[in-house]
């Protein structure tokens, strides 16, 4: 006996993915950048800021740090998560070099130095920030930031995470200003795809089990 094959296909995808919603998740409480001058040691905040985030090098020696905490209290359990950031421009950039953007989970913030990599590196994004401004918006996204926030989500914290280039040491100005949760519009955020209910999952099954039926030859 034969099945159609388009009734197998609608089988795999019903069943392959998550719940189709796209939402936006949890609350961002904090965000800065830090200004960082690499030495021996490693970098050192030379201030920080909160109107814009910067992620990228200066110039010799001088780089810009992002970190970020969201409060998931409330939320819900999520299939898959990306992290969201805006370009703002206005960064007189002198070179485009290109550069891998690290995500990573780390520690809060206490106001004094900035924090380094607290976790391992979650995801990465792939840039050359243009000379002049540039325009280009950041995503992130991998089964690592997924089960980082389902971790947080499920004790009902605060997701703290950081980003930083890889060419943090680099003797050029070569960086990305993002807008920050004062810049209303394109404030950073977590927007996650839900966990399908029990129920839904098994009324779609007996919906494609009758529709395979129905279409035997």
């Amino acid at each position: 006996m034969m099945w159609r094959v388009s009734s197998l296909i609608f089988v795999a995808a019903a069943l392959g993915g998550p719940a189709a919603s796209l939402s936006d998740a949890a609350i961002i409480i904090a965000d800065f950048d830090s200004r960082s001058e690499t030495d021996g040691d490693g970098p050192g905040p030379l201030n920080s800021n909160t109107a814009d985030l910067g992620v990228g090098p200066i110039s010799a020696g001088r780089s810009f740090r992002t970190y970020l905490t969201f409060d998931l209290s409330g939320e819900d359990p999520a299939a898959d998560v990306s992290l969201d950031l805006f370009n703002i421009g206005n960064e007189n950039n002198t070179s485009a070099l290109p550069q891998v953007f690290s995500l990573f989970t780390t520690t809060a913030w206490d106001g004094s130095a900035a924090p380094g990599p607290g976790g391992p590196e979650i995801a990465t994004f792939s840039i050359t920030p243009a000379v002049g401004g540039d325009n280009q918006d950041i995503s992130f996204n991998s089964p690592a930031l997924t089960s980082a926030y389902n971790a947080v989500q499920a004790v009902g914290g605060l997701l703290h995470l950081g980003i930083m280039s890889s060419e943090e040491n680099a003797d050029a100005r070569s960086f990305v200003f993002l807008g920050s949760r004062e810049d209303v519009g394109i404030r950073p955020v977590l927007r996650t795809v839900g966990v399908p209910e029990p129920a839904s999952v098994l009324l779609a099954v007996a919906g494609i089990v009758c529709f395979a039926l129905r279409t035997r030859v």
